[in-house]
């Protein structure tokens, strides 16, 4: 994120109420004491190179004293009293919102795939980097090359799982775990791959758009930042009436083929976190899906 500055202070509009040195996580601002003949003291911003534009000081401040780095544009929604989605109502979204694998063959306009990103930049980020990038493949050929760089890219590694020397030489490099992983997996890719001959893709789904997300790897929060942010993208899709599905084994196939993460333009320094389907669900699920008890231990 860029260096905005940091925010601007009305000292003769604050109140005193502190409210916005409480919720600094960056502690930019301190109270100062009182003016002679007045009861409260003032915010003040004491360490501005720390400012990391998040916003929460003109979010809380009841006076509308103090301006962010990145002040609200006009019209932004104000905060009701209660939240814009009760309890009951989100657990629905959570429950209701499905992996969508068939598609319509109509493309997502630019403007609603827009829409869904704008709103999901809004996802917390570690410090407010906002270092979140997104890569969109809306273009049908480009997708159906993504799909076919990542087939052959399968194609050589289950090669190799498959073969005594190979297999040797992937679990020295991915590990045990993984390696075992892979090799439970090899029937379903042997399918997987028997359907695809056949024009049935079990890769994408033929989904008419591709989104990747991508940050920094030296950042320990590129992982929290990209994968809630995509999350965030599915949830407000799905509320615009378009299906999602995310995807591993496209991510796999871009973080362990360089000449792929190349083709799609990511940097170096940087790892692509998840990939996600989009598209017109072809048809609608009527029922929820149940999940396993949450895996909770509680410290007392």
């Amino acid at each position: 994120m860029p260096d905005l500055g940091p925010p601007v202070l009305d000292v003769d509009a604050c109140t005193g109420c502190e409210r916005c040195v409480k919720g600094c996580a960056s502690m930019v601002l301190d109270m100062v004491a009182p003016a002679p003949g007045t009861k409260l003291g003032k915010a003040r911003i004491e360490r501005p190179d720390w400012c990391n534009a998040c916003g929460h000081c003109e979010a809380v401040c009841p006076a509308a004293a103090i301006t962010s780095p990145m002040p609200l544009p006009h019209g932004a929604p104000i905060p009701a009293k209660d939240p814009a989605v009760d309890a009951d109502g989100f657990e629905r979204l959570l429950r209701e919102r499905r992996s969508v694998r068939n598609y319509k063959p109509d493309s997502v306009p630019r403007e609603l795939l827009e829409r869904v990103i704008g709103a999901a930049r809004y996802t917390p980020t570690g410090t407010n980097s906002q270092n979140v990038h997104w890569l969109v493949l809306a273009d049908r050929e480009r997708v159906r090359e993504l799909q076919q760089r990542c087939q052959r890219f399968y194609e050589r590694l289950f090669g190799l799982v498959n073969n005594p020397v190979g297999r040797l030489g992937v679990r020295m490099v991915a590990g045990s775990k993984q390696h075992q992983q892979l090799r439970e997996y090899l029937p379903i890719v042997q399918e997987a791959a028997r359907r695809m001959e056949q024009g049935d893709d079990r890769l994408l789904y033929d989904a008419p758009t591709v989104v990747l997300v991508h940050a920094e790897t030296w950042d320990s929060c590129s992982a929290f930042n990209c994968d809630t942010a995509l999350f965030s993208a599915s949830l407000m899709a799905h509320g615009m009436g378009l299906g999602c599905c995310f995807n591993g084994f496209v991510q796999q196939a871009v973080e362990n083929n360089r000449p792929l993460k190349r083709w799609l333009g990511i940097p170096r320094d940087h790892r692509c976190f998840m990939a996600m389907g989009v598209g017109w669900p072809a048809f609608r699920y009527r029922r929820v899906c149940e999940r396993a008890e949450p895996a909770i231990r509680w410290m007392e």
